[in-house]
């Protein structure tokens, strides 16, 4: 077994069976998933928090050189927990409904029933199209206020579709695509 803990899908560990269709051991699309929906979490933490939160380690009380402990809670069915409150009213510290919902749609211990990457790619831009309509409610989620006077501009222009062709948003100065390489 190859990669992080932090970030592996509890199947992909060599003794661990969580679905008749996996095979243990075997890096898939769905695994990425997983690890995608374990970034998303940071991500979200690090937006609602203003601060980085690593998975598992706090809420778990795994110490560092115990990293393996995470596939066996992961194998027991536990995630790091991401609270959400609804729109209708928003509690700063938590993520909204929709984000929670992909996170946990990301991470299910039932490998067919996560969400595809082009899944994830559609649930991002429709949530970055209510982003850019409502940022205002989106900001009232942080617990500490962005840096700056408003919430950040987003761009949103990504299709997805079987052959996972991406249409990025056009630079800007805020963009690594702004500046050579």
């Amino acid at each position: 077994m190859r990669g992080t803990f932090a970030y592996c899908a509890p199947e992909v560990a060599n003794d661990i069976e969580l679905s008749p269709t996996a095979i243990p051991g075997l890096y898939t699309a769905k695994s990425d998933v997983y690890s995608l929906g374990i970034v998303l979490w940071e991500l979200i933490r690090r937006v609602v928090d203003g601060r980085y939160s690593k998975p598992w380690y706090s809420e778990y009380e795994i110490a560092a050189n115990m990293d393996f402990t995470i596939l066996l809670q992961a194998k027991r069915g536990a995630r790091p927990s991401l609270a959400s409150s609804p729109f209708e009213a928003p509690a700063a510290g938590t993520a909204p409904p929709c984000v929670a919902q992909l996170y946990r749609d990301c991470v299910n211990g039932v490998i067919e029933q996560r969400v595809t990457a082009c899944q994830f790619l559609e649930s991002m831009v429709e949530m970055a199209q209510q982003y850019v309509s409502n940022r205002e409610l989106w900001a009232l989620y942080y617990r500490t206020p962005p840096v700056g006077s408003s919430p950040p501009a987003i761009t949103v222009g990504s299709t997805c579709t079987n052959t996972m062709s991406v249409t990025p948003p056009s630079p800007s100065k805020f963009s690594p695509l702004a500046t050579p390489m």
